[in-house]
């Protein structure tokens, strides 16, 4: 493999590591969020 095709391939997949990175913390936000509004909600019901 040539230089130049190396730092290509290396850099798509870092491009892939972030957006799949940020999918994961954005859905792990959300599931803490609901969760969150889970706890409140019974808390009141309680």
């Amino acid at each position: 493999m040539s230089a130049r095709k190396l730092s290509r391939f290396a850099g798509v997949v870092l491009a892939l590591a972030v957006v799949f990175g940020g999918v994961g913390l954005g859905a792990a936000v959300a599931q803490d969020t609901s969760a969150a509004v889970m706890n409140t909600t019974n808390l009141e019901w309680l």
